[in-house]
């Protein structure tokens, strides 16, 4: 068997969890809750055990009042005990009053109610969690924090900590940080364990949330709930801090948007403003629309769609790229005897960081090399990855992101053109009523032709190059419903347009070189 663990900061997640692992078909006898005494006097609910499904699953707002009663007897307490076996008041040195209940009890306490041997640091020793992360994990319980563990199969531990990391667990490392800037060493949070083993490696598996922001997602997490709900509570407090209501009561509407966002049944809708209408439709059918009116909830409803629109927009761009990465693997790698899956988080770390506006400053690699070498070599990717083997990689994937953002900068520019192109050759003269969206595929594969160094022997566009760049655009996507002679006089506009600056470029330089200036052509290719 197994070890999960994983701390939260709020109760009522904390219960989300553990509703969630039973409901997935884990067994509650093998689930432990540990909590400091001042959950038990917060809680405001009523509970019984009228409160729990026929799954053994309780409604998380109704942690109840006659918790904190039973604190003094530490017997199966209201609803919480119908879910979770033997919970009840303990003592554990180091830590004083808690709740506990689950097979990590018995760690605690032994044949009863008393104190415990040994503390929390020893009974998760016990259960396979190394003593140094123990510590952590009693130290976030002694400030508050609520910890919940499992006992399960090897196959079953990457499906509990998908389920756990739903619902926000702390990571426990980075508030570590603070505590050691205050004073904090291992070892204050439990005096009884001394001489305590090391559990082995890799016996216990740390729930703790993935990197959030919209450029730094994980790849292949991008529809991990855990992944966003760092940014959702930051979105809480901005929009909703001053309602009076806790993160919980507004976590289901955070939850919604970000369900609709995976829906293959809206795909099709690009923007809030498309989509407002049917999701708020769809809220009032929803069983947490009692009691929370659309237009009070809408904002983390949107919040909730948009993040993860944009976190698959994100991902699905980075496929695009990465034929790119893979045939620069084949020149720059293929000797090195490692696979390409080996230098994929160095392509993807330079994707990122091209992604991130917070580098948008530097222009070049020269000047951004520094601050990426120092990202890297944080992150977890850089784990066996020494910076002057992978830099190469990393500097790809930068390059080739900002290049493309470049040149869709560039298009931009040109896009006024088309425009006019499309009104003069598509509406005045054939009277065609096909917006120009549906032309604008064809305008953009000429443009990128005629960026193409593949045919810069070209100096007009004639029949060999018409054939070349036909024959490029029926391979595309857009060919299936757009055929050639539809579309042919927009791809030639897109790449005539391109050589025409490009003429005038040259005839720019020439004339500063013969005016005394600095000469040459520089290719803007």
């Amino acid at each position: 068997m197994k070890t999960v663990v994983g701390l939260y900061e709020e109760i009522t997640d904390a219960q989300l969890a553990i509703n969630e692992l039973v409901r997935a078909g884990f067994d509650r006898a093998n689930i432990s809750l540990v909590a400091t005494n001042r959950w038990a006097d917060e809680t405001m609910a009523s509970t019984s055990t009228d409160d729990i499904d026929e799954n053994g699953v309780m409604n998380p707002s109704q942690l109840g009042s006659d918790v904190a009663a039973g604190m003094a007897t530490g017997g199966v307490v209201g609803g919480l005990g119908g879910v979770l076996l033997g919970l009840g008041a303990l003592a554990i040195p180091g830590l004083g009053p808690v709740i506990a209940a689950g097979p990590l009890v018995a760690g605690l306490a032994g044949a009863g109610i008393g104190a415990a041997v040994g503390g929390l640091v020893g009974a998760l020793v016990n259960w396979g969690v190394p003593a140094e992360e123990a510590e952590l994990y009693a130290e976030s319980v002694r400030r508050g924090g609520i910890l919940v563990g499992l006992k399960t199969e090897e196959e079953r531990v990457e499906r509990a900590v998908n389920i756990m990391n739903q619902y926000g667990p702390i990571d426990v490392e980075r508030h570590s940080e603070s505590w050691r800037q205050s004073g904090w060493t291992a070892g204050d949070s439990d005096p009884l364990t001394a001489g305590l083993p090391v559990a082995t490696a890799g016996a216990a598996a740390m729930v703790t949330p993935l990197p959030t922001g919209t450029t730094q997602m994980a790849a292949g997490n991008y529809l991990d709930y855990a992944n966003y709900t760092t940014a959702f509570r930051d979105h809480f407090q901005t929009n909703y801090g001053g309602s009076g209501h806790a993160y919980a009561q507004y976590d289901p509407a955070y939850r919604y948007g970000y369900s609709l966002a995976q829906d293959d049944r809206y795909r099709n809708y690009e923007t809030w403003d498309e989509f407002e209408a049917t999701a708020g439709h769809g809220w009032t059918q929803n069983e947490h629309a009692a009691g929370r009116a659309w237009d009070e909830i809408k904002d983390a409803v949107r919040h909730g769609w948009e993040s993860v629109k944009d976190a698959m927009d994100f991902e699905e761009d980075f496929t695009l790229f990465e034929p790119g990465f893979r045939e620069h693997y084949g020149t720059q790698y293929i000797g090195s005897g490692r696979a390409y899956d080996a230098y994929a988080p160095a392509y993807r770390y330079g994707y990122d960081m091209a992604m991130d506006e917070r580098w948008d400053e530097f222009d070049t690699w020269d000047e951004f090399e520094a601050d990426a070498r120092r990202g890297w070599e944080q992150t977890e990717g850089a784990a066996g990855r020494a910076w002057d083997e992978f830099k190469d990689a990393i500097r790809r994937g930068w390059e080739d992101v900002r290049d493309a953002m470049d040149m869709e900068a560039d298009y931009n520019e040109y896009e006024p053109t088309f425009r006019e192109h499309y009104a003069s050759t598509y509406i005045h003269n054939n009277g065609q009523s096909r917006a120009y969206d549906w032309y604008e595929p064809a305008y953009r594969h000429g443009y990128v032709s005629g960026l193409d160094e593949r045919y810069d022997s070209y100096d007009s566009w004639d029949n060999q190059l018409e054939t070349d760049i036909r024959r490029e655009w029926e391979t595309g996507e857009f060919a299936a419903h757009s055929a050639w002679d539809d579309v042919k006089d927009a791809v030639r506009r897109g790449w005539e347009s391109v050589r025409e600056a490009f003429d005038a470029d040259y005839d720019e330089d020439e004339l500063i070189g013969e005016s005394g200036g600095v000469g040459g052509y520089t290719s803007q290719r």
